[in-house]
């Protein structure tokens, strides 16, 4: 896929929702190794976030202290609460109890798809938003086919 804004160098691209769903698929099959829930052997969508947060910054020292709070960092992938540029410009939502945002290449109508995570729960979200807003970009190298 040619990104004609540049946003990714070359053999590189946005991912896509696509992209997006083979990263929770690869971090919930590899996080429920060995975890049987009533037949099925995976994780569930709202756990995967937690596996992708940096083990900093998410919360104030004296929580991210305790085991229970602590994000884990499993998969390198080092989200860090930076938030998002507003629609009128203002950016919002970084820091300590922020959350972490990144454009998908796919359009639903005229707005593109968006992936966050919250120091609030352990949740990959989706969702849709303007293309006036602004968030990071994670690229993915490009697969030889």
């Amino acid at each position: 896929m040619l990104d004609g804004r540049g946003l990714c160098p070359v053999g590189w691209h946005v991912p896509s929702e696509s992209d997006w769903e083979d990263l929770v698929a690869h971090v919930s099959e590899q996080s429920a190794m060995g975890v049987e829930v009533e037949g099925w052997n995976g994780m569930a969508h709202w756990e995967v976030g937690q596996f992708l947060k940096d083990s900093c910054c998410w919360l104030p020292p004296r929580l991210l202290a305790l085991d229970e709070f602590k994000p884990t960092n499993d998969y390198g992938f080092k989200a860090i609460p930076s938030g998002e540029r507003s629609f009128s410009g203002f950016f919002l939502d970084a820091g300590v109890y922020g959350s972490a945002k990144w454009w998908s290449s796919d359009l639903v109508g005229n707005e593109l798809r968006w992936r966050y995570v919250t120091s609030i729960d352990s949740a990959l979200h989706e969702a849709q938003a303007m293309r006036t807003r602004g968030f990071a970009v994670r690229c993915v190298k490009d697969v030889a086919k």
